[in-house]
């Protein structure tokens, strides 16, 4: 299944309920019910970049055609955007662009990781699940994971600095992407896995760092993955897709830092 495919067919992504877990009912329907919200994302350019990462590493046969590349330097040139309109399924890449896609690739390759996974049994790509949660077993949820092998399920990143990495976990949310991740493979497939992401710098030398996600971080996440799938349900069944004005009155409160400031000018 390409990923258009996948895009459409029936179900809610763990990008999606993602979504809801950060906002409201009412804002989730309206991202829900305007598909073009979805398929744009902010920053198409680092997508691309991510996809084309991804391919290389995943499926280097489908990267032979899928992938373009310009030899100009820049996105922002004429000679750009006209490869682009040619080429409007495909990925259009710049000359750094695809040295920095091919630099990540061969150096998340040549991880001791990557050798032992090769070896270690049967590892499964960019498998699309179509599946149900039994804590919300009507909602219709789709996941596309990198890898599956007999002990992991893996997710691969890239950064522009590992150091930040463990900040970005967090503020993206990838706790939440690893619990829905888990508890698909299991509920298709069987088994317990670890979450293992392989997260690699955008610059050279692309440094690479595997990371195993503890099990406590995807206690947390599963937590908040069960409480936004059972309100997406009860917004489902009730139709009530309601917004904060709904909640009790919210009250701004001093943060400790300014509360420290505060008693220190008093």
């Amino acid at each position: 299944m390409n990923e258009q495919d996948y895009r459409e067919a029936n179900g809610y992504s763990q990008s999606d309920l993602k979504v809801l877990s950060s906002t409201c009912p009412k804002a989730f329907k309206y991202y829900w019910d305007n598909p073009d919200l979805r398929k744009k994302p902010r920053n198409q350019r680092n997508l691309d970049l991510g996809t084309a990462v991804h391919m290389y590493i995943l499926q280097p046969e489908k990267a032979r055609t899928e992938i373009v590349v310009c030899e100009l330097m820049h996105a922002n040139t004429a000679g750009y955007r006209k490869l682009k309109e040619l080429n409007k399924n495909k990925i259009v890449l710049t000359a750094p662009e695809h040295s920095i896609a091919l630099g990540c690739s061969d150096e998340v390759k040549a991880t001791k990781f990557w050798q032992e996974l090769l070896i270690s049994g049967e590892v499964i790509c960019e498998l699309p699940l179509f599946w149900s949660d039994p804590v919300a077993p009507n909602v219709p949820l789709k996941s596309r994971i990198d890898l599956i092998s007999d002990k992991y399920v893996i997710d691969i990143k890239t950064t522009a600095s590992l150091e930040g990495f463990e900040k970005d976990f967090y503020n993206f949310k990838y706790y939440f992407q690893a619990a829905a991740y888990l508890r698909a493979v299991k509920e298709k497939l069987g088994g317990d896995r670890k979450f293992v992401i392989i997260a690699v710098e955008k610059d050279p030398p692309n440094i690479v760092q595997i990371f195993q996600v503890h099990d406590r971080v995807i206690e947390y996440g599963d937590v908040e993955w069960k409480r936004t799938l059972r309100l997406l349900n009860h917004c489902i069944e009730s139709e009530d897709w309601y917004d904060y004005s709904q909640q009790e009155d919210s009250v701004i409160y001093l943060p400790k830092w300014r509360e420290d400031q505060l008693k220190a000018l008093e």
